[in-house]
């Protein structure tokens, strides 16, 4: 059974891993857990991704409630597209408006769907 600091040093740096952005990509984490202060047989199950040994190396067998995690990235992808949709969406609005009025600016008279239009715009 590992001491009381290994467990917390190895739940700390699975914490880490999985909520630093910048811990995300494979060499990153590969060289964190290199360097951590840790056991070497708790850095071989954390390379490997080995659960059960790491379970069983750190007395916690059956308490584990969660045993992976995914990184947010889709849903920062998501939102990324939704404002780059949204952000189309206002030029596109802006180049309308745009149209509008330079229309009504050349003096010329505007049909009744381009003044329906323009109200709705406004």
């Amino acid at each position: 059974m590992k001491s009381k600091n290994t467990v917390i040093n190895t739940i700390e740096l699975i914490e880490q891993l999985a909520t630093r952005s910048n811990l995300q990509s494979t060499s990153a984490q590969t060289s964190t857990i290199e360097l951590a202060d840790i056991d070497a047989e708790l850095k071989e199950s954390l390379l490997s991704q080995d659960i059960k040994t790491l379970e069983y190396q750190l007395n916690l067998v059956g308490r584990i409630r969660c045993t992976s995690i995914h990184p947010g990235e889709a849903e920062e992808q998501e939102q990324e597209q939704e404002q780059e949709q949204e952000q189309e969406q206002e030029q596109e609005a802006q180049n309308i408006k745009k149209l509008l009025f330079n229309f009504s600016s050349n003096h010329l008279k505007p049909s009744p769907a381009i003044s329906k239009a323009r109200l709705f715009l406004k």
